[in-house]
């Protein structure tokens, strides 16, 4: 074949660019598992109404939306989906009147009677699950329903039933696509390593189309003809991949109008892949190779396709497996006796009148239920399931709010202040550790994001790397890095050595297991060894994690680190990294400061001690990781940005200048610093060897007192554990047992069940049980002039917490598209994702495990993120008026919104358009008359 030249294309490799970056607009950019960030798998459809959205799901990105009216179903039949809010959704969305809606009706001839088609899909669909224990008008319940479904047996099938069918073309076409799918996943898995592989991929400096062309015709996945073919055919193909891309869809004679959906349907044949690429080419600096990767992974995926059809290279394709096709004429029977059923309950029709009913009549009311699609269905379901938790918790804050703002001010008196102030992050594994801290002394509790508002780029003493410590839509602006402290300093040469020697070892360790031929000598030689180490994880777990913690510890004695704050030009790198200043100045630390006390709503009343307490979680072999890690850390454990803000806050020249802007901080406020591991629920508090005596008895106090909260808190969580043990084992020694399992699969259950972003003072909720649902971000109105502090938290820690809320979300509805399956079966890849297989697609959301107690059976909620903000509703008015990206979320419904005005305590929903509708508990359009949670008197001991 002769190679085509790029100067005889019509249109410049500009244009193809351009219709790649807007078809890569299809996929969400996905993190490495080292940083784990919780995404919306269907971001781009957030541009539509979430009905509209999850109805194109399937046809536009391959996946379920919604899920089945059977869960839902289910879920209603246990009560957790109340019967009023299904009616109520129902109506919303049904024509019963005759008016327009979305769905309209028509009439159907029954037994002599002319029924509503509305009715009929309400009493097929929705009254089973709900009716609960209706009574018959004639008859028992069992004769009526058997009546019922011998005349809903009389439906003929219609031979939709099974798998339906395909033409020859259509499987050939699906089998080739499979094959390019199964070589792309091999080639993306080479080119992406980050150090698993000991002989990492050639020429990978060249960008991944330059590399696979050099590569391509050495591929042992192809037999000898096969690569001396596909070899003849890249030499045919231009050189750049805009201009091989063009050259392909103009040999598979593709209309150029369809180009970019041609694009896009490639892209999302393997959308873990072209995310994680995307997310590669947004890190990438202008003008790299890695810049233009989504260019390349097309240009190779067409250049394959291209060359499969025109049987330039002969690959056998994959077939797809064989499967059965399931009828669903018996689920048509269920639904079509359920409604007549109903109808006869009702004295609709006279129950005599169902064995006199004709095919045709039974076919059309068929037809009615038919109608109303699934999922319409789940919609409908859905709506009501989130109005049953939504009316329950907004009636439970209704009762716990304070009746005014005067709320009374801390006394100055020892005995009236705060045993110590405990600030969070807003995660919702937090609130269950806060309340029951709060249940057991005078503490209070605030909820702030997780990285203090510091974004910063963190480097551990002695450690090689560094970590980006923030929010996902933020960047750090600084570098800090850790230093012994005072007491440690002569320490800290010896802890470096230690690690140095450790990390020398581990590396001789994996080159020795990995080479050619030294891998034989080597298991000889220490083979024995490691089996202490797989008896000690496999049978005793905590007596391995400690010991192999200690003996680290005696090789790298353990030192306590300070951030080391002050600027300057470190001679080993010129004081720069990737162009970031280190240390923070005077005027940085003040307005950190400031900012993040402001903004959680500590101004006055401090307590003697003020602990920041960051996040992290402890398991062993799981790829998901630093999922259970703090999320506004970039996935990364809290403590070391805890560290830093605490150290700001210490410092008397920032208090100085704060008390000149109207903070003062007492004299004897001490800020401290910790990390709640939320998996085995401990809390360490740093540097407490360097605690002043004046504060001694305090902080054994705290100590105390987190201790017990600890103990409280795991018993609490151990009933939603599965396979939690027996009740006369320790709940704490429980959770440490599952953090240091390395065949747990579940040690945590992590964000699932999150529902709810909580905008407010703690008053607003510290005498409920949000059964860890929710996410708290304290938020002080009266001190936020002119709603500064509110439009960040809308618009970055809630959004974030929407990220989470929709992954969790998709992933419990669609699993094997949206989540990441079974952590049993992974396959960890390049140490930056995992597989299903070793030729499979990048698994982009959340294992089963996280998401469900068994194949099947969700644990989590797949609800839409509902917002609770105390605060004048016109500063929420002119917030989102400022913010698109509030106005998409509110307006196209993947957000609830509510506001509470603090004067009337009046409760006002957001509606589409900007409307506000009054949903007072006791006044509005409550759903569910009995709060779902319970008001609990605070116990102080």
């Amino acid at each position: 074949m002769t190679r085509v030249q790029d100067v005889s294309f019509d249109a410049p490799a500009a244009r193809v660019a351009g219709l790649v970056r807007n078809a890569a607009e299809t996929v969400m950019a996905m993190w490495p598992l080292g940083s784990f960030i919780a995404a919306n798998p269907a971001r781009i459809m957030e541009r539509k109404p979430f009905a509209e959205a999850v109805a194109e799901v399937g046809s536009r990105l391959g996946g379920r939306g919604l899920l089945p009216p059977s869960d839902y179903r289910r879920w209603a039949e246990t009560g957790l989906i109340h019967r009023h809010a299904v009616r109520a959704a129902f109506d919303r969305r049904v024509d019963t009147t005759g008016t327009a809606s979305i769905i309209k009706v028509g009439g159907v001839k029954v037994g002599g009677a002319l029924v509503p088609a509305w009715q009929l899909q309400w009493l097929g669909h929705f009254e089973p699950a709900v009716a609960g224990g209706a009574g018959v008008r004639d008859g028992s319940e069992e004769a009526l329903l058997a009546d019922a479904k011998t005349a809903a047996e009389r439906l003929p099938r219609d031979g939709r039933d099974g798998a339906g069918t395909t033409t020859g073309a259509e499987r050939d076409d699906d089998a080739m696509a499979r094959s390019v799918d199964k070589l792309l996943a091999r080639w993306c898995a080479a080119y992406i390593d980050t150090g698993q592989a000991l002989w990492p991929m050639p020429y990978r400096d060249l960008g991944l189309w330059a590399a696979w062309r050099k590569l391509a015709a050495f591929d042992p996945a192809l037999d000898r003809k096969a690569r001396r073919a596909l070899e003849e055919f890249i030499e045919a193909l231009p050189l750049t991949p805009e201009a091989a891309i063009h050259c392909c869809l103009d040999w598979l004679r593709i209309d150029e109008a369809a180009w970019q959906e041609t694009l896009e349907r490639h892209l999302l044949r393997l959308p873990g892949w072209a995310s994680y690429l995307k997310w590669r080419a947004e890190q990438a600096s202008a003008g790299s190779p890695e810049a233009a990767v989504l260019s390349d992974y097309l240009a190779i995926r067409l250049a394959y396709t291209t060359a499969l059809r025109r049987q330039a290279m002969p690959v056998p394709v994959v077939p797809a497996a064989d499967k059965a096709g399931t009828t669903a004429h018996a689920a048509r029977v269920d639904a079509v006796a359920a409604a007549l059923a109903g109808l006869a309950r009702n004295g609709l029709i006279d129950p005599a009148s169902l064995g006199a009913l004709s095919a045709p009549e039974v076919s059309a009311v068929n037809a009615a239920l038919e109608a109303f699609t699934e999922t319409e269905q789940s919609l409908i379901w859905l709506e009501a399931h989130e109005e049953t938790y939504r009316s329950g918790l907004l009636s439970s804050i209704g009762a716990a709010l304070p009746a005014d703002d005067d709320e009374p001010a801390p006394a100055g008196d020892d005995g009236d202040r705060a045993f110590g102030q405990l600030v969070f992050c807003i995660d919702v594994r937090s609130e269950p550790f806060r309340r029951n801290l709060e249940r057991i002394g005078r503490y209070e509790t605030l909820g702030f994001a997780g990285f203090f508002g510091v974004p910063v780029q963190y480097t551990a003493y002695a450690d090689a790397t560094s970590l980006d410590v923030c929010p996902a839509l933020l960047k750090p602006r600084y570098r800090v890095a850790d230093r012994p402290s005072t007491a440690c300093a002569e320490r800290g040469g010896h802890h470096r050595h230690g690690k140095d020697r450790l990390r020398q070892l581990k590396k001789v360790g994996s080159g020795l297991k990995g080479g050619i031929a030294a891998c034989f000598g080597f298991v000889e030689a220490v083979g024995a060894l490691f089996a202490a180490p797989f008896i000690g994880k496999t049978f005793w777990p905590r007596a391995y994690i400690g010991a192999r913690r200690r003996l680290a510890e005696r090789l790298a004695p353990p030192v306590a680190f300070v951030p080391d704050l002050e600027p300057r030009v470190p001679a080993a790198d010129g004081g720069h990294t990737h162009g970031l200043p280190y240390g923070l100045g005077q005027d940085e630390r003040v307005f950190f400061a400031e900012a993040a006390l402001s903004a959680m709503g500590l101004t006055a009343g401090f307590a003697r001690l003020v602990a920041m307490v960051g996040h992290s979680g402890l398991t062993e072999n799981n790829p998901y990781a630093a999922a259970l890690d703090c999320g506004a850390c970039g996935g990364n454990p809290g403590g070391p940005s805890a560290r830093i803000l605490a150290a700001v806050l210490n410092e008397p020249t920032v208090r100085t200048a704060l008390a000149e802007r109207g903070i003062a901080i007492p004299d004897d406020t001490l800020f401290l610093a910790g990390e709640h591991n939320t998996t085995t629920d401990r809390i360490t508090i740093y540097g407490v060897d360097e605690v002043a005596e004046t504060h001694r008895e305090d902080l054994a106090r705290l100590e105390r007192d987190l201790a017990e909260a600890r103990r409280r808190n795991c018993e609490e969580r151990r009933a939603r554990l599965t396979l939690a043990g027996a009740a006369a084992t320790d709940a704490r020694d429980h959770a440490l047992e599952r953090a240091t399992d390395w065949a747990q699969v579940r040690p945590e259950w992590g964000l699932a069940r999150n529902a709810a972003f909580l905008i407010g003072p703690r008053t607003m909720t510290d005498r409920l049980n949000l059964e860890g649902r929710t996410f708290l971000h304290s938020y002080d109105w009266t001190i936020d002039d002119g709603g500064k502090a509110l439009e960040v938290i809308l618009t970055a820690p809630m959004v974030v917490a929407e990220w989470i809320n929709t992954q969790y979300y998709f992933s419990t509805v669609d699993n094997d598209r949206f989540g990441s399956g079974s952590k049993v079966t992974h396959n960890v890849v390049g140490q930056i994702g995992v597989m299903q297989g070793n030729a499979s697609d990048l698994q982009i959301g959340l294992p089963q495990q996280s998401v469900m107690v068994a194949h099947g059976e969700p644990y989590h909620e797949p609800l839409r993120l509902m917002t609770v903000c105390l605060a004048p509703v016109t500063r929420v008015v002119d917030i989102i008026e400022r913010n698109p990206i509030l106005q998409q979320l509110f307006d196209h419904e993947w957000v609830a919104l509510v506001v509470i005005e603090p004067s009337s305590r009046r409760f006002l929903r957001y509606r589409p358009g900007g409307k506000w509708q009054d949903v007072t508990p006791g006044r509005g359009e409550a759903v569910s008359p009995t709060p779902a949670l319970s008001v609990r008197e605070r116990e102080v001991a």
